[in-house]
């Protein structure tokens, strides 16, 4: 009977944690994120589902690269339009609005608008 109320108990934690999970959409990956005002990245992701994207953080392998962009399961995806380049491509938006991501052991959150 324990086994019963503690797998009930589970079930239903994990029911109530997945219900509220926000499903992002196009619109709330919008916007300009990054800061002009330091050499590191800047994101524009346009209503018209094209981007561009400047990682100036290695002086001696900056990126400058436009594209289109997609959202898929919650994150941004973006397409280089270039020859292929290795760059921070996929994207998710926390609560505050600040976007993350992740290649290897590298981060990058970036925040707010430079428009």
């Amino acid at each position: 009977m324990n086994h019963f109320k503690l797998f009930s108990t589970l079930a239903l934690l994990i029911l109530f944690l997945t219900a509220f999970k926000v499903n992002r959409t196009d619109n709330d990956f919008i916007g300009t994120y990054g800061t002009k005002a330091h050499k590191g990245i800047v994101l524009k992701v346009n209503a018209n589902h094209t981007f561009n994207y400047q990682d100036f953080s290695d002086p001696k392998r900056e990126i400058s690269l436009t594209g289109d962009w997609m959202v898929h399961k919650n994150k941004l995806h973006l397409n280089n339009d270039g020859p292929k380049t290795k760059f921070f491509d996929k994207w998710t938006i926390d609560d505050k609005g600040c976007i993350q991501s992740k290649k290897g052991m590298m981060f990058y959150r970036i925040c707010g608008s430079c428009d």
